[in-house]
Parts: C-alpha cells; structure tokens; sequence
C-alpha cells in the first residue's frame, strides 16, 4: 500500500493492462446486478437515471425510489472518495491502491452477506454495489495518457468512434493507436458482461467473488509495476 505519495503512481496507473482489467469488472457487476436486482445497474448509473424519469412518468412511485436510491448511493460512494483522497494527499499519503484495497474488502464484505442472507432487499444490494463502483470511477479515469470511463463505455464508444473519423480524415498513427486502446476497453467491458451472464448459470450468487479477484490481480500488477519503477529509479541513482 502506499504509505507516501509516489511520483510514479501515475504512470502506473495509465497502464492499459490495469485499464481492461477494471473494464471487465465493470461490465462483470453490471451485467450482474441487472439480472439479480430488477434490471438494475450498479456503474451505468444513466440507465438507471432512464428507468427512474419513466417510472415517474408513469406514476409507479414504488419503482421511481427503487432507482433513485441506488443513484443517490452512488453519489455518496464518490463524496466518499473524494474525501478520503483529499484527507490522504493533504498528509502526504498516496491513495491509489488504499482505495483499490477499499473497494476489494467492501465487494468481499458485500458478497459475503449476501451468500449468507440471500433473501436480502434487491434496492438494498443494488445500493451498496453502486456505491462500491463509484469508488473505481473516480480512482482510474486516464490510461495512456487518454480520458476514459473505468465503470461504463458510453464515453468510450464515443472516442473510439472519434479517433477512427480522425484517422481517416487526417491519416494520423496516433489517431488509430487511440482508436485501439478504447476498442480494448469496449471489448473488455463486453467480455466482462459475457463471462458474468455465463458464470451467473454454474455457480449463481457466487459469482459476484470474481470481481473480488479482478481486483486483487489489479493491486498485484499495480504494486509489482510500482517495484519494478522503483527499482529501475535505483538503479539509475547507483550509475
């Protein structure tokens, strides 16, 4: 963990590795909770947004608070992140992976009462797992030096779609290297999305644990890449 801010967290964290990674995850929880929690999801908050106004509209009051609420919960998870950054960074403390290890012992706490208690209220789940994913949008948001969104794809159809009229109007390689790396994070986000659908027949509620894993595989590239820079600035001191 890091216990000090680190120059080189950054860079380690624009890794288009680290990037897929939390893409899958995303789609993995999403497609999840939409199958388990009343068409409702837990990242692509828009689509809850949508569901909320037409409830509204319609006068189904029930169904309005039923994804109002998960909205208002994502909110706070990013009030929440953007407090403990902020405590962190004013005491010289790094905050990248202490909110990776967060969100993985939320998901582990989460999953696990809920295999337990398996008659839980669906709004409640939905709830906690939108607040979780609120913690990941606002942890990663830049790979390769380019904007992404880490929880849903919208924005990232729309910039791989960019780079692509870009690249056959200007013939710039930048422009297709671009239009690759957020095609890598929409394959991620739909492979996520399968996998999840598929798992969710062999082994039910327990699939949720696999996000715990995909974020365990994060922290590990995430610290082994931070070394491995370390150990490269060392060396370079020595000579």
């Amino acid at each position: 963990m890091e216990h000090t801010l680190n120059p080189n967290t950054q860079i380690v964290k624009e890794k288009l590795r680290i990037a897929t990674l939390l893409a899958v995850n995303a789609g993995f929880i999403d497609a999840y909770t939409f199958f388990h929690y009343e068409n409702r999801f837990a990242g692509a908050q828009t689509g809850n947004l949508i569901q909320a106004g037409i409830a509204l509209a319609q006068g189904k009051w029930t169904h309005f608070i039923g994804f109002l609420i998960p909205i208002l919960f994502f909110m706070a998870g990013v009030m929440l992140r953007t407090f403990v950054s902020h405590i962190r960074r004013k005491y010289h403390r790094g905050d990248t992976t202490y909110l990776l290890w967060m969100q993985l012992f939320m998901i582990l706490v989460f999953v696990t009462i809920y295999v337990i208690f398996q008659h839980l209220s669906a709004t409640l789940c939905i709830s906690i797992m939108s607040f979780i994913m609120a913690i990941q949008m606002n942890n990663f948001s830049v790979t390769r030096g380019l904007s992404y969104g880490s929880i849903f794809s919208t924005a990232n159809m729309r910039s791989f779609a960019e780079n692509m009229a870009q690249y056959f109007l200007t013939g710039k390689k930048e422009k297709i290297e671009n239009a690759w790396v957020y095609f890598a994070l929409i394959g991620s986000f739909f492979i996520g999305a399968a996998l999840s659908t598929i798992l969710q027949h062999f082994i039910a509620i327990w699939t949720l644990y696999l996000s715990a894993l995909f974020l365990l595989i994060v922290l590990y590239i995430f610290s082994r890449e931070l070394k491995n820079m370390e150990k490269e600035v060392e060396l370079l001191k020595a000579h």
